[in-house]
């Protein structure tokens, strides 16, 4: 297999969101990847399906992939089974199974463009930008930005803060300590103003978060608590996100 860009971040979508399973008593294989029913679909109809049916449904099981909702119709992924998944996913060094500590593939380590494109599967998955008020000032506006991957993999956020190392971003890398059983929340943060930076570099196919990052990029804050559709309509004109903020003092 000749590895590419595109196949560092179907490792890093996996890493994120994804589940990778065999079927007991088959040789059969399942692959899904499942997001947020709303705030995802157009990551999902846009990027991660026609990504799946390239590198998978097209040129490996010859059919396109199947999309899958959960009961509550909450969430909304693509679902993939085949025999042939066993040998595609080992080669890109992916594991079937339970996700526990997950260790980035040396052939994307190695290579930069593969690592930036793994990260951004990553991110856009397991990631998330947010703005919040500067404490230090009076503005009532949200001017302070965090880009955060979080896992409950210290390796997989060790590996990811090393490949930000040698990308030269910025960042730092903490633990939120857990109680009652719960796995510890590994995460890495990129703050603002490496915020940009970071989305030159890596940048991200989830409009999701692009919106956020486009608003304050246009308007110098974003207010929190936004739907998607609420940003779409701000991006448009259609929305004043000045609006948002009446009555706060």
């Amino acid at each position: 297999m000749k590895f590419t860009e595109k196949h560092a971040e179907l490792v890093g979508l996996h890493f994120g969101d994804g589940s990778l399973t065999k079927r007991k008593g088959t040789n059969q294989i399942r692959f899904q990847l499942r997001g947020d029913a709303i705030s995802d679909r157009e990551h999902y109809n846009n990027f991660i399906i026609p990504l799946c049916n390239e590198l998978i449904g097209f040129s490996l099981i010859k059919r396109e992939v199947g999309t899958v909702y959960d009961k509550n119709g909450n969430c909304f992924g693509v679902s993939i089974e085949s025999p042939l998944l066993q040998d595609f996913f080992e080669k890109l060094g992916v594991k079937i199974g339970r996700k526990e500590e997950l260790s980035v593939p040396n052939w994307i380590k190695e290579n930069k463009n593969f690592s930036k494109a793994f990260v951004r599967g990553l991110f856009d998955t397991d990631g998330t930008i947010s703005y919040k008020k500067n404490n230090t000032s009076k503005s009532k506006f949200h001017t302070v930005g965090v880009v955060s991957i979080v896992s409950t993999s210290r390796v997989l956020i060790t590996k990811t803060a090393f490949i930000l190392s040698n990308l030269k971003l910025k960042h730092y890398v903490r633990v939120h300590k857990k109680s009652n059983g719960e796995k510890d929340a590994h995460r890495v943060d990129i703050f603002k103003p490496h915020i940009n930076m970071f989305m030159e570099v890596i940048g991200s196919h989830n409009p999701k978060h692009l919106s956020k990052f486009e608003i304050e990029s246009k308007f110098g804050f974003c207010p929190p608590y936004t739907t998607f559709l609420q940003r779409k309509q701000i991006l448009k004109g259609e929305l004043n996100p000045f609006s948002l903020y009446a009555g706060v003092p």
